[in-house]
């Protein structure tokens, strides 16, 4: 029962790894992907940013969320005079946005150093290998199974989806942001996120299925 409760706890820690660096690679990492978003929604044209400019405040967006910077300021040279790019209200939201993603940080590394004891304990006290990689390679198949699930529903209506999501992590109406005055939203619309959601998604999967064969395969050849 133990080899089972464990290959479950470990398959459930390695999906949440999956997940937290697929939205990492995808969403605070890759700068072309935001260079292709900038392109497929004419965010020159909305933003009246040169591409550079949008490139440099995404670097800056993406350094505070991570906790690599303390400061969201960033300014653009306009008739000789330099402006701040981002607003107080804009600076506000990403406060919490950072706070969320600082957690994530931290859950991601207390899932790895989790993981890592798993192996340990598998190797130190002799379990056995074959029921723990059966038990792992089902876990990552239910795993995937909901998440496909999930993939569909949330994909069929994203905006309503989008719109929960941030009634759920936000107590305050920060992330309510006016595309009149706000060059950040203007920046990363819904749809960049709708593609972020998407992205991250079949990275994610593809991760889960790999190592449901893999685990599947190791049961196989332990045993044998």
């Amino acid at each position: 029962m133990k080899n089972v409760l464990l290959g479950i706890v470990f398959a459930i820690l390695v999906f949440i790894i999956f997940v937290f660096t697929a939205v990492d690679m995808t969403g605070m990492t890759d700068i072309s992907f935001y260079r292709y978003e900038f392109s497929k929604n004419m965010t020159e044209k909305a933003t009246s940013m040169t591409e550079r400019n949008l490139e440099d405040s995404m670097s800056v967006v993406i350094d505070y969320m991570k906790g690599q910077s303390n400061s969201m300021n960033f300014y653009i040279k306009e008739n000789g005079k330099e402006i701040p790019v981002f607003n107080a209200r804009e600076k506000r939201h990403m406060e919490d946005v950072r706070k969320i993603v600082l957690d994530c940080i931290w859950i991601r590394r207390a899932a790895f150093a989790a993981v890592l004891f798993i192996l340990i304990l598998l190797k130190e006290l002799c379990l056995n290998r074959r029921v723990f990689f059966k038990a792992t390679a089902i876990t990552f198949l239910v795993l995937t199974a909901f998440s496909l699930v999930a993939f569909i529903i949330v994909a069929n209506g994203f905006g309503n989806a989008f719109v929960v999501f941030h009634h759920i992590l936000f107590n305050n109406n920060y992330w309510l942001l006016d595309p009149n005055n706000s060059l950040l939203i203007n920046m990363l619309p819904q749809t960049f996120f709708s593609d972020v959601f998407i992205r991250a998604s079949f990275v994610a999967l593809a991760l889960t299925v790999t190592s449901a064969a893999f685990f599947e395969a190791e049961s196989f050849m332990d045993f044998r």
